[in-house]
């Protein structure tokens, strides 16, 4: 079993709603996100979302029960994402609902 980290989202602006780049997932088996804040307001929703158009993506879609509330600038991760997994592009998505600063956020896959 290999597993990887990516770097999807570095130092971004910690306002309104911010995506990562797309992570190819098509040797993944699972993955999780954590996000740290430079903000102690820092308010909203941390999630992931998957799509599997070939080539570059265009068409997101919210995989169920990834998402993780956030309050008072508090690191948080997203629960792990497991089998079955078959997708073949991943992205984190940041929503706040609040707080200023900026976020950092750290994708942990495992695959085969």
């Amino acid at each position: 079993m290999e597993t990887r980290n990516y770097a999807a989202m570095a130092a971004l602006v910690n306002s309104g709603t911010v995506y990562s780049a797309a992570i190819n997932a098509q040797f993944l088996l699972g993955a999780t996100a954590q996000a740290t804040f430079t903000d102690s307001t820092a308010a909203g929703t941390l999630s992931l979302q998957a799509s599997n158009d070939p080539g570059t993506p265009i068409n997101w879609n919210a995989i169920p029960n990834t998402s993780a509330t956030v309050s008072a600038g508090a690191t948080t991760m997203t629960p792990i994402q497991s089998a079955p997994f078959a997708y073949q592009w991943i992205r984190v998505v940041w929503v706040s609902s609040g707080g200023a600063g900026t976020i950092t956020c750290n994708l942990h896959g495992m695959g085969g």
